[in-house]
């Protein structure tokens, strides 16, 4: 993890806790600013956790979705995923950590449609 992502404790780094919201948004950009490519990895992230409805519609889970926020294309992430199903919350946000994502309280953002 990146030193932006972590927490010291005497010698042992543990990863910080995300800013307290109902929800995150993970910006398809990185925090120097740069957008993040490959540019449909929201669709790919989102579709993970999506199913198939009978009319066989993708139809996006209410925990992980691709949303927008101030014009930038991001993933939504309910802050009940963490204790639903904490490994798919651990890999989100290990993703995130990886490839360097800006990631923000998710207030204002808007569920994209598809």
């Amino acid at each position: 993890m990146t030193e932006a992502c972590l927490e010291r404790t005497g010698s042992e780094a543990t990863p910080a806790e995300p800013p307290a919201a109902d929800a995150l948004f993970i910006l398809g950009q990185t925090r120097a600013g740069k957008p993040f490519r490959p540019s449909d990895w929201v669709d790919r992230m989102a579709g993970l956790f999506a199913t198939f409805g009978e009319d066989k519609t993708l139809r996006y889970s209410p925990l992980v979705h691709p949303a927008t926020l101030d014009g930038v294309r991001g993933l939504w992430l309910d802050a009940h995923l963490r204790e639903r199903d904490p490994s798919a919350y651990a890999f989100i946000m290990a993703f995130a950590d990886s490839q360097q994502l800006a990631i923000r309280p998710a207030h204002g953002a808007v569920p994209a449609s598809h």
